[in-house]
């Protein structure tokens, strides 16, 4: 137990948690702010979509933001569906739309947990 490969694990202290959190979070900040221009379109796009999607299928703009929200994120609850060839056409797309925002944002994650490790992996000595 506490060991893998013949390595002991050591439990990092409270210090290096919190300064690999400290700087997980600035390189995220990092990475959003970079690609902020390119999110904030998506997520227009994303919403625009769903007012379509309630002009077309004649519902309120509210249920069409909703479910072009739910459709992006695929959570897909199944409680709204566009009825309209047309509509159905939009939501799909909404859905390429919303798997490229969510790429994008655990891109970004990566990156940052990648960057957090590597600068708490070279302050404790760690050779990777």
């Amino acid at each position: 137990p506490g060991q893998l490969a013949g390595h002991a694990m050591a439990r990092p202290s409270f210090a290096q948690r919190k300064r690999f959190v400290g700087d997980f979070l600035r390189a995220a900040a990092g990475g959003l702010g970079m690609f902020a221009p390119i999110l904030v379109f998506l997520a227009l796009l994303i919403v625009g979509g769903g007012v379509l999607i309630a002009w077309l299928d004649q519902v309120p703009t509210r249920d069409g933001i909703y479910l072009a929200l739910v459709t992006a994120l695929t959570i897909g609850y199944g409680d709204l569906t566009p009825q309209q060839p047309l509509a159905r056409l939009v939501a799909i797309l909404v859905g390429v739309l919303g798997l490229a925002f969510s790429g994008l944002v655990v891109a970004v994650a990566v990156n940052a947990a990648h960057t957090a490790l590597e600068r708490n992996g070279a302050e404790s000595g760690d050779e990777r």
